[in-house]
């Protein structure tokens, strides 16, 4: 644990120094596009146009996404956007193993390589690039496009052989490309990153995007994906149950173990729904609740998300499942620290997102440094109950639930 604190404090510490080197940098790209606008009492006209690529001219478009679950549902939205306005464009899609089922199951991509992906810390990765591409139809494609925003794999990312490359406006994604778009992350105000996403799929879509354009697809599920039920129940579905997910990597992310049991009880006897635990296999089982069902490492990724879209309501961290369960329109409750922003992070949709108002808020830190993690400590149940309770009364539960 030492050692991990010790090089999570190292990463943060160069994080802050290069956020002061760029920012000079973020701010004169803000200026030089108020420069771009005409002046009132202008002496002569002048337009300017952005350079974009002739989008019927891409008859190939792959797509870089090696990111993990919940960055990839965030994705989902822009990968919509491109199949609606691109209709005649194949789509070719790079990312991690453990997401590539999750992107088949919407239809949306012509052809999907998945790729392992590792990383030292959370800025060094390792990826076999130039393996994953031999695996697609064509050599060469006629534009790519960084579905990211943030700089990991960038350096993999310029590698790849296409015409045109299309990426964030940032100082941090040094390239030689015409094809940069400005994408809201930094400053007075920062979108929400399915939006950001939307925003970099923008060059090709000419679109102006708004919450209202963040849709997800429908997914397609398979004969294995419904086993889900089968695997957590035995014998019949109950009438309702909630899927819960307790477990996250980051200590800034985690609401506290023992805060766990007491709200599960109270919201079993209240909605007479069973509680049902979905986790990885390294994740513990629960104990001190009877009747609560757990799957621990029972069920792979898109079983999980058939199990979710079976249930009334879900309930867990600001983590993947979360960001899943909202984008399969279910009713989300999240229970967030002080890591990240909800205005950029937050599922969408039904949504209830619960938190402590910190200071020290977004952190960004995998462990709390100072304050005992005050963000997460402070949502004890009785705090959070009541407002569960409500939220779960307008969205999740039938009126012949008896409630």
């Amino acid at each position: 644990m030492k050692k991990t604190k010790g090089l999570d404090s190292w990463l943060e510490r160069l994080k802050r120094l290069e956020r002061r080197y760029y920012l000079a940098d973020y701010q004169d790209e803000r200026l030089r596009l108020k420069w771009l606008e005409k002046p009132p009492a202008a002496p002569f006209e002048e337009r300017v146009f952005p350079v974009l690529p002739e989008p019927a001219s891409i008859q190939s478009l792959l797509i870089f996404k090696p990111d993990d679950i919940g960055d990839a549902v965030q994705a989902l939205p822009a990968l919509v956007e491109l199949r609606k306005q691109l209709p005649k464009t194949r789509l070719f899609l790079l990312c991690q193993q453990k997401t590539a089922p999750l992107f088949e199951r919407t239809g949306l991509l012509d052809e999907i390589v998945a790729m392992e992906v590792k990383m030292r810390g959370r800025r060094f990765p390792s990826l076999p690039l130039e393996k994953s591409l031999a695996q697609f139809s064509v050599p060469q494609f006629d534009a790519a496009i960084f579905l990211r925003t943030y700089p990991v794999f960038f350096s993999y990312f310029l590698k790849i052989p296409a015409k045109a490359k299309i990426h964030p406006a940032d100082p941090r994604l040094v390239s030689d490309s015409v094809y940069r778009m400005p994408v809201t992350q930094w400053g007075e105000t920062r979108l929400h990153q399915s939006l950001q996403l939307l925003e970099i799929v923008a060059l090709l879509t000419r679109r102006v995007y708004t919450f209202a354009d963040a849709v997800y697809p429908k997914m397609q599920w398979n004969d294995e994906d419904r086993k889900s039920l089968s695997l957590a129940f035995v014998g019949e579905k109950p009438k309702h149950f909630f899927v819960i997910h307790p477990f996250v990597k980051d200590e800034t992310r985690r609401y506290p173990e023992e805060y766990w049991v007491p709200v599960l009880r109270y919201l079993r006897s209240k909605f007479s729904a069973t509680p049902v635990i979905v986790g990885g296999p390294e994740d513990p089982k629960i104990s001190g609740l009877e009747g609560m069902v757990q799957t621990q490492g029972q069920l792979n990724l898109m079983q999980t998300a058939h199990l979710i879209s079976e249930s009334n309501a879900f309930i867990g961290n600001e983590s993947g499942p979360a960001h899943l369960a909202a984008a399969l329109g279910k009713p989300t409750i999240t229970l967030m620290g002080g890591h990240s922003l909800p205005a950029e992070w937050a599922p969408l949709g039904k949504s209830l997102i619960l938190r402590a108002d910190v200071p020290c808020a977004p952190c960004h830190l995998r462990t709390c440094p100072v304050y005992g993690l005050a963000c997460l400590k402070e949502l004890r149940p009785e705090r959070v109950l009541p407002e569960i309770e409500s939220f779960l009364l307008r969205h999740a539960f039938p009126t012949d639930s008896g409630i």
